[in-house]
């Protein structure tokens, strides 16, 4: 099916599914801003503009200013700013694969597109961060429960969405190969940027969210945010994405030199073996819950195989006693769409009940159970992190640590390997390895 196609199922869809919910709320309407562009404090240069997530959801149009009305039996009413300005590129018109599902009507400013959208009555709503125009007007603004109901509907992926994610991994996959090339050649974690961005053909901006190039111990700090020239590292850990159609991808890969530590490599290949294992296990009825459980009891035992603790195989105990968190600290992963952590995690239906807490894990970030169409993010990791060794250091568990061991691995830093996969209703489809080994 052509993108054309695709985005008419999507598009249909999901003003079927807004319809019902406003329906179910008593509301007549629901109006979507694009956002606005906003200036940084005391300066005249613009911070980096980013679609509002739910119209970038309903509507391909990037830019402010814009605004979409979705109400029952009516087409979309689509209002686009296209400012009257030499001081800026104007927006091109939309493309016509898309743009034939709306109706279109073209406005200078965005006060001159809210007049646009014409009869909203009483009973309409808001969804955005540009409020003002319908805070005015009297309109019920980014209603938490139309919102939840709304992040409900967008866990679920259409084949538009899945197709846009698909390609984004593709792009995405250039940049990793760019970036691993460049630092088995010796480049520092600016290179391998550089060598990332070419990659994608885009700027860091455009990305999904902001990459991270880690080498050696900084990549034991998860949200690194610095590009070192420092060069000939035996560690490059790469978190980054790319964006196709407003959709995110997001991939992370650990490239070792050839004079890596042995046990570091062999930690990596067992990690990586197990982490395709796990990708395996997405499938609709089980949840990312389990998947977690089974993805910590398998990294306690690809260190204790490699002799970094020494649990005589008790791996329950490591997790009851907090010893697999100081390897990997953070979830197995998160739900992944427009957002790069898309919503609708934490709650159990569109009501909004939340999920229960996973007990052990303090950072787990999904409780739903999976179904078709949803797309999540899994990324086991194995960190040294000098902070979190040193209170396992401290506690009653430090016999169950090889210290020699671990601080020979501590300037390794760490690992991460992350795979972008679809849920099913037969066996889950991993598109980040269908572009990258």
């Amino acid at each position: 099916m052509d993108h054309q196609s695709l985005f008419r199922e999507h598009l249909s869809g999901l003003v079927e599914g807004i319809c019902v919910v406003l329906s179910e709320l008593g509301r007549g309407s629901v109006v979507f801003g694009s956002g606005e562009q906003h200036l940084y404090f005391q300066d005249d240069e613009a911070a980096p503009f980013r679609t509002d997530r739910h119209f970038a959801w309903l509507c391909p149009l990037l830019g402010s200013g814009h605004f979409l009305r979705i109400a029952p039996g009516k087409k979309p009413l689509l209002i686009r700013c296209v400012p009257n300005s030499y001081w800026c590129e104007n927006p091109e018109s939309p493309a016509l694969c898309w743009a034939s599902e709306f109706e279109i009507e073209v406005a200078e400013t965005p006060a001159d597109a809210w007049k646009k959208l014409r009869d909203l009555g009483g009973r309409a709503q808001f969804i955005g961060s540009e409020t003002r125009f319908a805070a005015a007007d009297g309109l019920v603004v980014n209603s938490e429960t139309l919102i939840t109901q709304l992040d409900w509907l967008r866990s679920v992926k259409s084949s538009y969405e899945i197709e846009s994610i698909a390609e984004a991994n593709c792009v995405a996959a250039q940049g990793h190969r760019a970036a691993a090339n460049v630092f088995l050649q010796g480049g520092s974690e600016f290179d391998a940027m550089l060598a990332y961005l070419g990659g994608v053909g885009a700027s860091e901006k455009d990305l999904s969210f902001a990459p991270i190039f880690a080498m050696d111990q900084k990549a034991a700090t998860l949200h690194y945010e610095h590009r070192r020239h420092v060069k000939n590292g035996k560690v490059l850990l790469v978190d980054a994405g790319a964006v196709c159609r407003n959709y995110a991808s997001d991939i992370s890969r650990t490239t070792l030199a050839p004079n890596v530590h042995s046990v570091f490599r062999d930690l990596w290949v067992q990690l990586n073996t197990l982490q395709q294992s796990i990708c395996q296990k997405a499938v609709a009825g089980t949840t990312q819950a389990k998947m977690q459980f089974e993805a910590f009891l398998g990294i306690a035992e690809i260190l204790e195989n490699a002799d970094v603790i020494r649990m005589n195989g008790d791996y329950t105990r490591a997790l009851r006693e907090g010893i697999l968190r100081t390897f990997c600290p953070h979830s197995l992963g998160h739900s992944l769409g427009i957002c790069t952590h898309d919503v609708g995690d934490f709650v159990s239906n569109r009501w909004g009940v939340a999920s229960p807490a996973l007990e052990g894990f303090p950072t787990y970030r999904m409780g739903r159970v999976l179904e078709p169409g949803y797309v999540i993010t899994v990324e086991p990791g194995i960190y040294f992190v000098p902070m979190l060794l040193q209170k396992m250091r401290d506690s009653e568990a430090a016999s169950c640590f090889n210290w020699p061991l671990i601080d020979e691995l501590i300037p390794m830093g760490g690992m991460r390997i992350e795979d972008d996969v679809v849920v099913t209703k037969g066996l889950p489809r991993n598109i980040t390895r269908e572009f990258l080994p």
